[in-house]
């Protein structure tokens, strides 16, 4: 028999985030922002029910994950060069050329990335799918997950990797 994949593609899987992306020669972007928009598709065996997941589950579950990062100044938390920290109120970030930068904390999400590049930002959806799913029980038939996030049209990278 052959693989069973789903794919949840709704025009409401956007988000608008700011960031700045981190290059290896030590520089930076300027701060700035896109509006994103995400794409998921689930690899998986059959339920009784013959589906690999119901979309009635799927999609508000990826409609939660990109209002996570909707509005938001996002900033990646395992860079090298990027030292990120709070208090109870503000997110502080300083770049190792004396850049700073502070934000509201209610208004910055620090991410477990080194980069906020869409390529770290599909890792990012991948991993807490994978935390949702499993928290509602629906992982155990799940094979792979491929997130794919577009930071405009034209311009998009894909994530994937095996559940188990």
């Amino acid at each position: 028999m052959g693989r069973f994949w789903v794919r949840v593609d709704k025009q409401y899987f956007d988000f608008s985030m700011g960031h700045f992306l981190l290059f290896r020669d030590r520089t930076r972007e300027p701060l700035h922002g896109h509006n994103y928009r995400c794409y998921v598709e689930i690899e998986g065996e059959l339920s009784s029910d013959l589906m690999v997941q119901n979309y009635i589950h799927v999609k508000p579950m990826v409609k939660r994950l990109c209002d996570e990062l909707n509005h938001r100044m996002v900033l990646p938390g395992r860079a090298e060069d990027l030292k990120v920290w709070d208090d109870e109120t503000q997110v502080y970030a300083e770049y190792w050329d004396g850049s700073k930068f502070m934000f509201p904390k209610q208004d910055c999400l620090i991410l477990d990335v080194a980069n906020t590049s869409t390529e770290m930002l599909s890792v990012h959806i991948w991993k807490r799918m994978v935390e949702e799913l499993g928290k509602v029980g629906e992982l155990d038939r799940v094979k792979a997950i491929r997130v794919g996030i577009e930071e405009a049209p034209g311009q998009m990278s894909w994530y994937e990797a095996d559940v188990r």
